[in-house]
């Protein structure tokens, strides 16, 4: 009987573009803002994402900006289990938190997004601000085991910019406690 070796994967460093921020103001609020992640040599990004805007009626009816939301977001199938979805969140949060606004969930969400979303909040980095009632669901574009309409990321800017760094903080703070 032959042998299986299973090869280890092989996850390359990626280089992150965003897309241009838009400056000024705006009569119906601020465009979409673009995040995608390259391996060098390769012309596709291998994680992409959007980001949309969300805005209030401000002084003199200008757009004010409240929060950014998750519009869509994708890792190319040969390189997930990489941590590049999870690099590409942060990338999103971090032009969030420049613009002082939480980075939110979208109300129409893939198994894959709503998993990282749930993760989230099993660690403590993300909240449900809308939790389903599934008898009164008008929603099909959600999984079928959603169990939130939305998350909110709870901090707005992290001095350490890496969920691994926070997670690493939350731990020490905690064994610290139990030593008292």
């Amino acid at each position: 009987m032959a042998r299986v070796v299973k090869r280890k994967k092989v996850c390359k460093p990626v280089r992150w573009k965003i897309g241009e921020k838009p400056r000024g103001k705006w009569d119906a609020g601020p465009p979409s803002i673009t995040v995608r992640g390259y391996i060098e040599g390769r012309e596709t990004p291998v994680a992409k994402g959007t980001l949309k805007p969300h805005t209030r009626p401000g002084p003199d009816d200008v757009a004010e900006l409240v929060a950014y939301s998750v519009a869509w977001s994708s890792v190319s199938a040969g390189s997930r289990r990489c941590g590049y979805g999870t690099k590409l969140y942060e990338m999103m949060r971090d032009i969030a938190c420049q613009d002082g606004v939480k980075l939110q969930s979208d109300r129409e969400r893939t198994e894959f997004s709503d998993g990282f979303w749930k993760k989230q909040a099993k660690k403590g980095r993300a909240r449900c601000v809308e939790p389903i009632d599934w008898d009164q669901r008008d929603n099909d574009l959600l999984p079928e085991d959603a169990t939130c309409g939305w998350y909110e990321m709870k901090e707005t800017c992290p001095r350490d910019r890496s969920l691994a760094a926070i997670k690493k903080a939350k731990a020490r703070l905690k064994k610290k406690r139990k030593k008292r």
